[in-house]
Formats: C-alpha cells, sequence, structure tokens
C-alpha cells in the first residue's frame, strides 16, 4: 500500500523533480520508487514493527533529501 501511494504521488510531482527523485532513488535503492520491504529488512535490517512505524511517517529531512535539485537541474 505504501509503494501505491508513493506512484500517486510521483506521477503527481512536477516532471523535473519527479525525475530528480527517481534517480535520486535508484542511486541510494536501486528501485526508481525507493526502499522496498526486501530491501528495509535484508540490507537495513529492519525489524516488521519498524517498518510499519516508519510507513506512516513523513521525511523528517526532506530539506536535505532535496538539496541537491538545484545543482541537478542547472546540470540538465
Amino acid at each position: 500500500m505504501r509503494r501505491d501511494l508513493g506512484v500517486i504521488y510521483k506521477n503527481a510531482t512536477p516532471p523535473l523533480l519527479r525525475e530528480f527523485i527517481l534517480e535520486r532513488n535508484m542511486k541510494k535503492y536501486s528501485d526508481p520508487l525507493g526502499s522496498t520491504f526486501e530491501y528495509l529488512v535484508n540490507i537495513r535490517g529492519r525489524t516488521l514493527e519498524q517498518i510499519a512505524k516508519s510507513s506512516s511517517r513523513v521525511n523528517q529531512d526532506i530539506e536535505a533529501e532535496l538539496a541537491p535539485f538545484e545543482s541537478w537541474l542547472r546540470s540538465r
């Protein structure tokens, strides 16, 4: 359900910002939509409880995540 919501919001994101986010996710998670359940369990070592709790929280550091967007955009 979380990834389905991600698709909805990514599709509503302006195209250039969406491209930046998808590229970032590929570099960080090897998946354009972001972290998968398998990534969280096998790579990050998260428990089911940790995954459930984190899925209901927003990214508190979104400004840091989007900070490279301006330089990425200028390089286009």
